[in-house]
C-alpha cells in the first residue's frame, strides 16, 4: 500500500483478451457539468524537473496520459509514458461485463543503460450492486495470487479495503469522510490527509493523483461516492516511514468550467521541491 502513495500519478497499463463480456451499448452518461454530458478528459501532459539523488542534480522531467472511451463514456484505453532519467510506458485496456470488470496492465521500462523490461499485472474486479467489492490480482513478477476486498457504508462511500494473500491479511486501509469528502486514509500508523479546493469534482475529470485507487474506475462510481471536490493538498504522515513523508499541493485553472490546466508542487522530507504543471484536455 505504501508503494501506491509515493507516486503523483496513478499509472496503469495493458491489454486484455476475454470472452463473455458484454458490448459497449449506448447508454446515458452523467452531465459533467458544463451543459455537455459528452465531454471527457482525453490527454494530460506534463512537464517539470526531478533532482536525482545520486546524480546530485536535477533533470527534465515529463509525463503523457492519453484515455480512450466507449459508448457509454467507460474507459476502455489508458495509454501513459513517464520519463525522467528512465522512461516507463504504461498500456492499460478495460473490458465490461455484467458483474465484473477485467483489466491487464502492462508495463515497459527502459532505463538509461539501455536494459528494458516488461511487467504484466491482470485485474479481475467483482461488482456487487455496480460496486467493486473484490480485486483478484496476478502479476508477472510473482506467484500466486493477492485480494482485495472492498467495504462501504449505506452511502456508498468506501470504508475499507483489506489485501490478502492465500487467506493471510497482509493490511488494512481504512478511509475516513467528512461529509462527501475523504479526509484521510489510514493504514497501522500511516496516514494520509486530503484538503480540498473549491472546484467541484465533475464527472469526465481523471485524478491522476486519485484516491490511491484507479482514478478512472473511480470517476465512473464503481469504487462509490468520490470526493465532491477537486483535492487542493495530499499529505502523507507515518514514524515507520517517516523518511517518504511527502506532501503534495495543486492549483486548478479552468476554461468554460473545466480544468485545463493543473500546478502541482512536491514536498519531500528532505525539503526538495519539486513544480510540474499539467494541461488537460477535454473532448
Amino acid at each position: 500500500m505504501k508503494k501506491n502513495a509515493l507516486c503523483l500519478v496513478t499509472i496503469m497499463m495493458a491489454t486484455i483478451l476475454a470472452t463473455g463480456l458484454s458490448s459497449c451499448d449506448s447508454d446515458d452518461v452523467e452531465d459533467n457539468g458544463n451543459g455537455n454530458s459528452t465531454k471527457h478528459v482525453v490527454r494530460m501532459i506534463s512537464k517539470g524537473k526531478e533532482y536525482v539523488e545520486w546524480l546530485e542534480d536535477s533533470v527534465d522531467e515529463s509525463y503523457y496520459s492519453e484515455y480512450t472511451y466507449d459508448s457509454r463514456g467507460r474507459v476502455t484505453r489508458v495509454y501513459d509514458v513517464d520519463s525522467s532519467y528512465h522512461t516507463y510506458a504504461y498500456d492499460r485496456r478495460y473490458q465490461y461485463g455484467d458483474n465484473f470488470i477485467l483489466c491487464e496492465e502492462i508495463t515497459e521500462s527502459t532505463y538509461s543503460t539501455g536494459e528494458r523490461k516488461l511487467d504484466i499485472e491482470r485485474h479481475k474486479y467483482t461488482l456487487e450492486n455496480g460496486l467493486i467489492v473484490r480485486d483478484s490480482i496476478t502479476n508477472s513478477y510473482e506467484s500466486g495470487a493477492v485480494v482485495d476486498y472492498y467495504a462501504y457504508d449505506d452511502v456508498k462511500r468506501l470504508i475499507s479495503k483489506t489485501r490478502e494473500k492465500n487467506g493471510k491479511v497482509l493490511y488494512r486501509d481504512d478511509f475516513v469522510w467528512e461529509g462527501n469528502n475523504l479526509m484521510e486514509l489510514i493504514n497501522g500508523d500511516t496516514k494520509y490527509s486530503y484538503s480540498y479546493s473549491n472546484n467541484p469534482w465533475k464527472s469526465g475529470m481523471i485524478i491522476p493523483y486519485s484516491i490511491l485507487e484507479d482514478g478512472c474506475l473511480l470517476d465512473s462510481g464503481y469504487f462509490g461516492m468520490k470526493p465532491q471536490y477537486l483535492p487542493s493538498t495530499f499529505e502523507m504522515n507515518s514514524e515507520t516511514y517517516k523518511d517518504e513523508n511527502f506532501k503534495y499541493t495543486y492549483e486548478y485553472f479552468l476554461t468554460d468550467g473545466l480544468v485545463t490546466r493543473i500546478v502541482g508542487t512536491h514536498y519531500d522530507n528532505n525539503g526538495l521541491v519539486k513544480t510540474s504543471v499539467m494541461s488537460v484536455e477535454w473532448e
